[in-house]
């Protein structure tokens, strides 16, 4: 076995090692194998992280097991004798990792709810995933902003929902001067559609 390039199958590598929070591989329809951190998405949140290896690392682990140095395999792989160690030891990758984890938190801690958190500047405050949605979400102990009061109300005046506030946008009273708002609008529009509900209705009666 060779020098595995982008686009070559590496299913018989080792463990594929993609981040610091999980490792997995998934196969592509080309039949190369790729690198995919579900759990470490891009800032639009519609695609995963995808990484690609540079050789192959099973051939790396096994003429390192044959008594290979790291730099002749390094130099028969055409990478670095770092690159050969990494692939080939997994306790020197499990430090590596966590060296790279214990920079990356770097004792940041959420600001709510003290909860460790990846550092980009250790003078600024910062979220966790969870208190940042809520944040941006606009929700807090006991209460919830409603845009069109502009003021805080309790969440009792909110209609539940499946959402990171928990409660829809705005509170009971104007949801309701929205909808009818809305009704106004539209009166055309949802005649049409009961209509169609009612012929709808109508006809699943006929097929019983």
């Amino acid at each position: 076995m060779g020098v595995s390039k982008p686009g070559e199958s590496v299913a018989a590598a080792g463990p594929m090692i993609s981040s610091q929070r999980c490792s997995c591989a998934v196969g592509t329809r080309d039949g190369s194998a790729r690198v995919v951190c579900p759990t470490r998405r891009s800032d639009s949140g519609s695609m995963p992280r995808v990484y690609t290896r540079r050789f192959d690392w099973g051939e790396a682990q096994r003429l390192r097991a044959a008594g290979h140095s790291l730099k002749a395999i390094a130099r028969r792989l055409g990478v670095t004798p770092a690159a050969i160690a990494n692939a080939s030891d997994p306790e020197l990758r499990a430090r590596q990792q966590a060296r790279r984890r214990r920079w990356a938190t770097g004792g940041a801690s959420c600001v709510t709810c003290g909860a460790p958190v990846y550092r980009r500047t250790l003078d600024r405050p910062y979220r966790c995933l969870a208190c940042a949605a809520r944040a941006a979400a606009k929700v807090r102990e006991g209460e919830a902003w409603c845009p069109d009061c502009r003021d805080w109300r309790p969440l009792g005046d909110f209609r539940p929902a499946q959402n990171a506030r928990g409660v829809v946008r705005y509170c009971r009273a104007h949801e309701t001067t929205r909808r009818m708002a809305w009704r106004e609008r539209n009166r055309n529009r949802e005649r049409e559609t009961d209509r169609q509900r009612k012929r709808r209705q109508a006809a699943a009666r006929r097929a019983a």
